[in-house]
């Protein structure tokens, strides 16, 4: 059962801001922009209260004043994460509020749709995926014969396939793991994805949980798209 949740809101949207003069996208954190009437986040946000969930959101220096004052009715805890040193990073500042044996990951700036059921029935890892027409551009999920996961190959396939949002049920013990997840060379940051390989070494692979919808909302195009997407 998943009774804690951490979204991950503390990018400074950098694609989203990129080349535009929209008064709108430069001043406010893509996690807070509107589609439909709802902030992104919040859209996430509510669900997993209504559920019952504790959550925790992750935001930078900037932006935390900006979050606080735009979800000041609900009753979250805020996490600072000073430096953008990736994913994982962010997710390990949260340890402090973990307390429960399994917990739900997922991104501030992504739209989804799942069944609420498996917060109730999740008994170990879990990687939510999404099935795309074509997988050019993604990291595709590879499955064994069990329908675990076996690996992310990061933007070498093409054809139909399962995608990674960025949304899982982790174990508290990721924490304990965290220091084996390697920094990246190039950015210096340390990526969740890497928790797939580092479960199934130690004999604790995760299992699949699809999602009936989902949007990343990282550049003004993206969020053209959704907007228009949930009109409909």
């Amino acid at each position: 059962m998943v009774r804690q949740a951490v979204i991950l809101a503390g990018g400074k949207g950098k694609r989203m801001k990129k080349g535009t003069s929209d008064p709108e996208l430069l001043s406010t954190p893509k996690q807070l922009l509107s589609v439909n009437g709802i902030p992104i986040i919040e859209r996430n946000l509510k669900r997993l209260i209504e559920n019952g969930l504790e959550v925790a959101i992750v935001v930078n220096q900037e932006t935390q004043g900006i979050f606080r004052e735009a979800l000041k009715s609900y009753n979250v805890k805020y996490i600072l994460q000073d430096e953008a040193l990736g994913t994982a990073h962010a997710l390990n500042l949260a340890r402090d509020f973990i307390k429960d044996d399994l917990f739900l990951v997922l991104m501030g700036d992504d739209i989804v749709e799942y069944d609420d059921h498996v917060l109730e029935t999740a008994k170990s890892p879990t990687l939510f995926v999404y099935e795309v027409d074509n997988l050019d551009g993604y990291g595709a999920v590879m499955l064994d014969e069990k329908g675990k996961v076996v690996e992310i190959r990061e933007k070498e396939l093409t054809g139909p396939g399962l995608v990674n949002p960025g949304m899982y049920i982790l174990p508290k013990s990721f924490f304990d793991m965290y220091d084996k997840i390697p920094v990246n060379p190039k950015t210096n940051e340390r990526y969740l994805t890497e928790v797939i390989r580092l479960f199934r070494e130690s004999g604790n692979p995760f299992d699949t949980q699809k999602l009936s919808l989902w949007m990343g909302v990282n550049t003004p195009e993206e969020l053209k798209i959704a907007r228009e997407r949930l009109k409909k």
